[in-house]
């Protein structure tokens, strides 16, 4: 399974640690892109920006985006 996310910083991130010490920082993503492939196949891809929702090859955003062109 291989996963790609693609987001950006969704504010201010704080953490402070010392050098040599781990680090439990939180970090706040607003994700733009999420896919999914499982053996090479895509079995899921959301889109916020582009209008994608394809899941298991099934492109459920395309009749709404059609009707927008």
């Amino acid at each position: 399974v291989e996963f790609v996310f693609n987001g950006k910083g969704a504010g201010p991130m704080s953490h402070s640690s010392s050098v040599g010490e781990g680090s439990d920082a939180e970090y706040t993503l607003v994700l733009n892109r999420y896919q999914e492939f499982l053996n090479g196949e895509e079995t899921v891809c959301i889109d916020r920006d582009l209008g994608i929702c394809r899941i298991n090859g099934v492109d459920y955003f395309a009749a709404k985006n059609a009707m927008l062109i």
